[in-house]
């Protein structure tokens, strides 16, 4: 782990220098800082992440930085600063507690300057000294500084040196990158980065919550969008099973591809694919995450015990309890609701359901009524079917006419055959047994 330098500068003005330990992994509290300064230049960090209230700067060296409380108290501005220049970092808006950052160059041509005392010099980055170099000596605060610091300064600014490289005439290999006498290009890079990359830094695409499963159907949401980062002006292309939706990266650094119901493909399971296609050509292909689709609702059918089924619930049946059952979707929950009284099961593995209403839930008399049956899958995806409920409890009443007349059946009446006759519910079955 490298050591890395910085500035603070808290609320009530006063800056504190310092380096990072080793062995606390380049942690700096900020929390009552009002500006933090770090020695480094933009093309050497790969990216910033909130972290719980904390900044952490990733490297292109694959270190970091971490701001404790950067986010806690009030705002506070972050400069990065290399070669007597700051840079301003503008962190903006976060994207899943990522930020993509612009950079803003600070003047540091005014004879005083606020960030005088948070600029850096490419000195190995053991300990800062003030910039401009021009200022006054008085400006260095051994307090502040450190032991270090002053030394440091002190043996920047002896023997004539102005302080800018190792040789006298201020534009030497230690100025700037370069050992050539004008100072404007470097070896290592144009106009004196030493990174050789003019602050430009590769965006990785990445796809958001690749690893959650998208469910489509049921009480869900019917439509699937993919939503992940990258360079600004890329094209996206997002691929669910035969089905192709496609997008671009806004100047936010963020993309949203959307498909709505009509662009998805038939139920099943998916993988979804994303390619990246950046303005300078490179291709990223991405995995996405996997797509469920299930916007079917569920069989449901009567077998028994329903008007529709030719049944009718006789004294017997209410006094036994009344079947109810049919046919479903193995593993969809099912209720059947009669005049307010609901029953509940689970279609069985064959397919098959019933539901008893036991005497105390069914009136008695005769009447009919509506039954609800309402089938859900896993999914929540929904099917309701009616049907009717045929009671009747009462006995058919029956009455015995008069016989001949008198109730008294003589011999000639008996001789010439005795009719019985009377009233009874119409339709129903009568038998008479008389003299065995």
């Amino acid at each position: 782990m490298s050591s890395f330098s910085y500035a603070v500068r808290g609320t009530d003005g006063v800056v504190v220098r310092g380096q990072t330990a080793e062995a606390a992994n380049g942690v700096v509290a900020v929390q009552q800082a009002s500006q933090v300064s770090l020695n480094l230049s933009p093309s050497e960090v790969a990216g910033y992440v909130n972290d719980g209230g904390d900044l952490v700067i990733h490297l292109v060296s694959g270190e970091t930085i971490t701001l404790e409380n950067y986010f806690s108290g009030d705002e506070r501005e972050l400069l990065l600063s290399k070669d007597g220049q700051v840079q301003i970092v503008e962190l903006g808006d976060p994207i899943n507690d990522q930020y993509f950052a612009q950079y803003d160059t600070a003047s540091m041509t005014d004879k005083w300057s606020e960030y005088d005392q948070l600029a850096f010099l490419d000195l190995e980055r053991v300990e800062p000294v003030v910039a401009p170099l021009v200022a006054p000596i008085a400006g260095l605060v051994p307090g502040l500084l450190g032991v270090g610091g002053a030394a440091a300064v002190a043996s920047t600014l002896g023997d004539g040196d102005d302080g800018t490289g190792s040789d006298n005439d201020g534009d030497g290999s230690d100025g700037d990158g370069s050992d050539d006498d004008d100072g404007d290009d470097g070896d290592d890079g144009d106009d004196g980065d030493p990174d050789g990359n003019d602050g430009d830094t590769t965006i990785t695409p990445t796809v958001d919550d690749a690893d959650v499963p998208r469910l489509v159907g049921g009480t869900g949401d019917d439509s699937v969008t993919i939503t992940g980062t990258g360079a600004p002006g890329s094209t996206v292309t997002v691929t669910i099973g035969d089905e192709t939706g496609t997008g671009t990266v806004g100047d936010d650094g963020t993309y949203e591809v959307v498909f709505v119901p009509g662009d998805l493909p038939d139920d099943g399971d998916y993988d979804v694919s994303v390619t990246v296609e950046d303005p300078d050509g490179t291709v990223y292909d991405l995995d996405g995450p996997s797509v469920d689709i299930d916007t079917t609702p569920p069989d449901v059918s009567v077998n028994d015990g329903t008007v529709s089924t030719g049944d009718i619930v006789n004294e017997d049946e209410h006094t036994t309890g009344h079947v109810i059952s049919g046919t479903g979707e193995a593993g969809a929950s099912l209720t059947v609701e009669i005049d307010g009284v609901t029953q509940t099961t689970t279609v069985l593995d064959d397919g098959t359901w019933s539901v008893t209403f036991d005497s105390s839930e069914l009136s008695t008399g005769e009447y009919t009524t509506d039954i609800t049956i309402t089938s859900t899958d896993d999914r929540g995806n929904v099917t309701t079917v009616t049907d009717t409920l045929e009671v009747d409890t009462i006995a058919p009443g029956v009455d015995m006419g008069i016989v001949e007349g008198d109730n008294i059946i003589n011999a000639a009446e008996a001789s010439d055959g005795v009719v019985l006759s009377g009233t009874g519910e119409a339709g129903s079955s009568l038998s008479i047994q008389f003299e065995g």
